[in-house]
């Protein structure tokens, strides 16, 4: 799983920004506020990366920081938000208006992002309620985002993994990511 790139900017086409690492080019779709924050074809670029996998395709979501790439994670954990919504959601809604729109139960904010109708709104408000404080504390080590990004990738949801997150004991990833498993596992 491609989690960070760095590199050169190859070209931009549209949402997508081609990076060259090593004379590889890697296609990564980014939000329109990352794209204006980047200095241009040529330039240094380092990106948090989101791999989508599925048998027909293989995509990369790109990030300027470690926040913003949780924030976009735990939006794909929300029924009916994909990676593309997810995408223009943490691209047109900042996450402390998002927090705001939650405590005061108002979606409208989020309405004003295309495809996202008030059911969704809501939904996303409601599921994302118990999300958003993990998210406001953003002290996540990359051991914790290593042992999220695994127990993700085995099937479990982004707020299933963070509730046992606080719980988890040992020295090594691997170790924390067993812990974890056991835990996961007398829950059911």
């Amino acid at each position: 799983m491609i989690r960070f790139l760095e590199g050169k900017i190859q070209y931009i086409d549209g949402e997508t920004v081609v990076v060259n690492v090593g004379g590889v080019g890697y296609g990564v779709l980014v939000h329109e506020q990352a794209r204006a924050n980047l200095s241009g074809v040529g330039s240094a670029v380092s990106l948090y990366i989101y791999t989508q996998v599925r048998e027909d395709i293989l995509q990369l979501y790109g990030f300027m920081d470690q926040d913003q790439l949780r924030y976009f994670e735990s939006l794909l954990a929300v029924t009916g938000i994909g990676p593309k919504a997810a995408l223009l959601i943490s691209g047109s809604v900042p996450l402390s208006l998002l927090q705001k729109a939650a405590e005061e139960g108002e979606s409208s904010e989020l309405q004003k992002v295309p495809g996202i109708g008030k059911k969704t709104a809501n939904r996303l408000l409601l599921e994302m309620k118990d999300v958003l404080p993990n998210l406001r504390e953003s002290q996540h080590s990359s051991d914790d985002s290593d042992i999220l990004s695994a127990l993700q990738t085995m099937g479990y949801t982004r707020t299933v993994a963070l509730s046992v997150l606080s719980h988890v004991s040992g020295d090594t990833v691997e170790a924390k990511i067993a812990s974890a498993l056991q835990l996961l596992g007398k829950r059911s």
